[in-house]
């Protein structure tokens, strides 16, 4: 009940940020949920017991990928959306002004499957453990040959090399005031040279 009461809650305060013209022009509330598992049940109770319309919300419930359902909201196609803090973190880096109001859950719901005979961590020294993918193992690969690719593969680092010494301080100075990994927007207090 908690819950349902937060997630009413919330709902108001988004409802209440949608823009005025939006609200007058929409008679219903769309809200996209980025996952189909039990931590989104609070929307489908609400939705199915008519929570929502006891409190004069006509919503209609979405789903919609986690990452595409931020890009719907960046859009502005979709006021409300419930998805992952991650996203709503990125989408602020780029650019975005999103606010996290809510989170459905306050702990993370993995469940980890033993045998009988393994009643605590301490039961599962020198033993095998199984991840959820067949071919999961592969990440851990990931972070290295995304270095490979970067370094070897992609012509980044020749690129700059040659940026630097046909540019000199102009290059020197963007590379100052832009980060490598989000190149917008500037670095705050960095100031760029321009050319003459």
């Amino acid at each position: 009940m908690e819950k349902m009461f937060s997630l009413a809650l919330a709902l108001f305060f988004s409802f209440m940020a949608v823009p005025p013209s939006r609200a007058a022009d929409s008679s219903k509330l769309v809200i996209a949920h980025g996952a189909i598992s039990n931590n989104v049940a609070p929307l489908w109770i609400a939705k199915e017991q008519g929570l929502f319309k006891k409190y004069g919300l006509d919503v209609d419930l979405v789903f919609i990928i986690a990452g595409r359902a931020m890009q719907a909201m960046l859009a502005g196609q979709v006021p409300v959306g419930v998805v992952g803090g991650t996203h709503v973190t990125n989408a602020n880096t780029a650019g975005g002004d999103f606010r996290m109001i809510l989170g459905l859950e306050n702990r993370l719901d993995y469940i980890f499957v033993a045998q009988p005979a393994i009643k605590t961590a301490a039961d599962l020294k020198g033993k095998k453990v199984a991840i959820g993918t067949p071919a999961g193992w592969l990440l851990w690969l990931a972070p290295l040959a995304m270095l490979l690719l970067v370094t070897k593969v992609t012509g980044i680092p020749p690129t700059e090399a040659q940026s630097l010494r046909s540019r000199g301080d102009d290059y020197r100075a963007y590379q100052r005031s832009t980060s490598p990994f989000f190149p917008w927007p500037p670095k705050r207090g960095a100031t760029a040279r321009t050319a003459p």
